[in-house]
């Protein structure tokens, strides 16, 4: 299921399993693994297919976009908060991958 999303969304991009590699760092037969379902991208890896493509995590899985968090009913200080809580798990999600 992953790999097909995966294809899917590389080909919806016009782009080839070699230029998908290079854009994310790893050889293009570990693209071509993940197309096929014989192995699964890092995390750091994986959070570089959701940028390059534009995409959530969710939707890497073939998952429903979900509806973005309202956030317009905090103040100033509670959403600096929760960037401060979702950059720290992005940084511990690089540093442990």
């Amino acid at each position: 299921m992953f790999g097909m999303q995966i294809k899917k969304l590389r080909e919806q991009n016009g782009m080839t399993q070699k230029e998908l590699a290079r854009k994310v760092g790893v050889s293009e037969k570990a693209v071509i693994n993940w197309e096929l379902d014989c192995s699964n991208p890092t995390a750091r890896n994986m959070l570089a297919l959701a940028d390059i493509f534009s995409v959530s995590m969710d939707a890497l899985y073939g998952r429903e976009e979900r509806a973005a968090a309202d956030l317009s009913g905090l103040r100033d200080h509670e959403r600096r908060l929760i960037e401060v809580m979702i950059n720290a798990a992005i940084q511990y999600t690089r540093q442990h991958d």
